[in-house]
């Protein structure tokens, strides 16, 4: 993995993974009601698409994801965590920096079922 600090932002290279379809807008919706501990405001800030990282306290953030070797980045809200410690450990193993919905998956390249190569830069 890499990663490299500049003026407060790092920038990662991995993997990225996705949701499946409609998944997001289930999250989304219950953040948005207040049930769970981490909240997202209503209306949602205008994003390329949404992720989830390992870490529950990013969300809300926004990172800036691009397919590797590629010059243009996309904005994704993360709107969810891996929250299982089983979850964790395979996000960790595998390298999987963010899971994304599967339309911004495709938008970038990607295929569904398979994993994209990107980087990733967000506030440290």
């Amino acid at each position: 993995m890499l990663a490299i600090l500049t003026s407060c932002m790092v920038l990662i290279a991995g993997w990225a993974s996705q949701y499946g379809y409609g998944v997001f807008e289930q999250v989304i919706a219950t953040r948005q009601a207040g049930r769970t501990a981490y909240t997202l405001p209503t209306p949602l800030p205008v994003v390329d698409g949404y992720g989830a990282s390992v870490e529950c306290n990013h969300i809300g953030d926004i990172w800036h994801v691009r397919t590797e070797g590629t010059q243009r980045w996309y904005s994704v809200l993360i709107a969810d965590c891996s929250g299982h410690a089983a979850a964790t450990r395979w996000m960790t193993r595998n390298n999987i920096l963010i899971e994304l919905n599967p339309e911004l998956v495709l938008e970038m390249g990607g295929h569904i079922g398979r994993g994209l190569r990107v980087e990733v830069k967000r506030k440290s």
